[in-house]
């Protein structure tokens, strides 16, 4: 149940009156939706009537509360039309509910009801405004009510409830004060409930439409790979010959040895990329080469997740993407050589671009098991870096031995830690 009210007084009056059909005269209404003590009742299917003391305050009623009247009286009622002949007209019978709230004076009011004729079943008036703190003296209003055999039940520090002293279990339900018992809601939480249930929604749909504007980047720039005039699976590998690459360091296999173009000159930083399916290259590569060139190892599961311009000046970056055009060139800004194994070029499909572009190192799978070691110490000079730590004592402190993919039970491709 959402209390609409202000102080939580409809949960009050939901409690003590009918749960059937019911109505209700409220004098001096405010709005029809929020901080409202007759919405709850109006959500019922009660008949009400409304008394404002504008004419915006009226349409807005009609318009919201179609099923109950609305009328405009400055005071709540006039020696010209007292509240007597506003029920004489509009009522339908006894109500069950007489409201008074702090915009309009209760003396006058009551002074124009005959509350012997209309005898409400609870009289509730609002004495004191809930937004300023100001309130009206209980004097001469308190006192028609009581010559008409009212007592007041209770006082909320708000609103004062009264019914008719011939009432007692009426008067018993009305004494007790709103609780967590009553199992209600107020409706400021119940909007920002509602506000955060939307905004929920909408995260989803934008996570939807991220995962869909991924997938499609993909189809792009595979498209584009595609046109650039290399079919996929354009087979060989570039010979260490052709690309003036030192003989192999000890310990790499004559048949996949690491093969690379002409390396750069040695820089203070070093920034390196493995690219392609991370099944490619064993799961120690990434931690390994970080600790040996003395670089902090980041990883990312797409382009997009990189912060280029944020990255460290000696980086190792995982990326799991599909080598195309768009990255080679993403790379190449950044300053970074893209090491990829030689088994993914063959099954893989890489432009010849990837192929010819001075800062890409390849690496026989084979040699990462059988000899890492010679392959991590490969990499790392055709990557044309220079080591600050020793491949083999790296490998032992990470429990890479040959023939083993890393440390049992680790899996070192985890992540992100930093792109």
């Amino acid at each position: 149940m959402i209390s609409w009210a202000t102080n939580g007084e409809d949960v009050v009056l939901a409690r003590a009156l009918p749960s059937g059909f019911g109505t209700f005269v409220d004098v001096g209404a405010g709005d029809p939706d929020e901080g409202t003590a007759t919405r709850l009742l109006s959500e019922r299917g009660w008949y009400g009537i409304s008394v404002v003391t504008s004419p915006a305050a009226a349409a807005r009623h009609r318009e919201r509360r179609p099923g109950g009247v609305a009328l405009e009286l400055p005071a709540g009622a006039s020696p010209e039309r007292p509240l007597d002949a506003v029920l004489e007209e509009l009522s339908k019978g006894r109500p069950d509910l007489l409201r008074i709230g702090s915009a309009v004076p209760a003396g006058p009011v009551l002074a124009g009801l005959d509350l012997a004729r209309w005898a409400p079943r609870v009289v509730l008036v609002e004495a004191v405004d809930p937004h300023t703190g100001a309130g009206q003296e209980m004097g001469a209003w308190s006192e028609t009510l009581a010559g008409a055999g009212y007592v007041e039940a209770l006082f909320d520090g708000v609103n004062h409830f009264f019914a008719p002293a011939g009432a007692p279990e009426l008067l018993e339900r009305l004494r007790v004060p709103r609780s967590s018992l009553d199992g209600f809601l107020p409706w400021t939480e119940a909007r920002w409930a509602d506000e955060v249930a939307r905004l929920e929604q909408t995260v989803s749909q934008l996570d939807e439409t991220i995962s869909q504007m991924r997938e499609r980047t993909r189809l792009l720039e595979r498209t584009l790979d595609e046109r650039s005039g290399v079919a996929p699976g354009a087979s060989g590998l570039v010979s260490r010959r052709s690309l003036h690459v030192p003989p192999p360091p000890a310990g790499l296999s004559p048949r996949r040895a690491v093969t690379a173009p002409p390396a750069p000159a040695p820089a203070p930083s070093a920034r390196v990329a493995l690219v392609g399916d991370p099944g490619s290259w064993a799961p120690w590569l990434g931690p390994a080469l970080a600790a040996t060139l003395g670089a902090q190892l980041c990883r990312a599961a797409h382009p997009g997740d990189v912060a280029w311009t944020s990255l460290p000046a000696s980086v190792v970056l995982e990326l799991p993407w599909p080598r195309t055009r768009m990255l080679r060139a993403t790379l190449a800004a950044a300053g970074m050589v893209a090491v990829c194994t030689a088994g993914t070029v063959d099954n893989g499909g890489w432009s010849a671009g990837w192929r010819s572009t001075p800062a890409t190192v390849l690496v026989g799978p084979d040699d990462l098991l059988g000899a890492p070691a010679g392959a991590l110490a490969g990499v790392v000079a055709a990557c044309g870096l220079t080591p600050t730590a020793d491949p083999g004592e790296v490998l032992a402190d990470l429990g890479v031995q040959p023939g083993s993919a890393g440390p049992e039970g680790e899996d070192n491709r985890a992540g992100p830690e930093g792109a």
